[in-house]
């Protein structure tokens, strides 16, 4: 049995604003049977915001939820907002 990837620990990489990754964990919904019934677990998505190895915010609602937060995050610190990438502000609808 091999170590955890960083995939399994975090999610998938969704995209890059700043210094910040925006991360989305997906569960899917199963079906198991017990005693004869079949009990269904319903699935559900996490999208959490890291630098680096830390998780700054979790248990966001959306990819762009996240990516808006990442940007404010950006702006209380004081930096540029310049070197974003204009696709990803197409693609969530964000505002600078």
């Amino acid at each position: 049995m091999g170590g955890s990837r960083t995939m399994e620990k975090r999610g998938h990489h969704i995209c890059q604003v700043g210094p910040y990754q925006i991360r989305q964990k997906v569960t899917r919904a199963t079906e198991s049977k017990y005693q004869g019934e079949l009990k269904t677990n319903p699935g559900s998505t996490e999208v959490s915001i890291y630098k680096s190895k830390n998780r700054i915010e979790g248990n966001l609602t959306s990819v762009a939820v996240a990516a808006q937060k990442a940007i404010e995050m950006l702006k209380s610190e004081g930096k540029d907002t310049s070197n974003i990438s204009k696709k990803v502000i197409q693609k969530y609808g964000l505002s600078l």
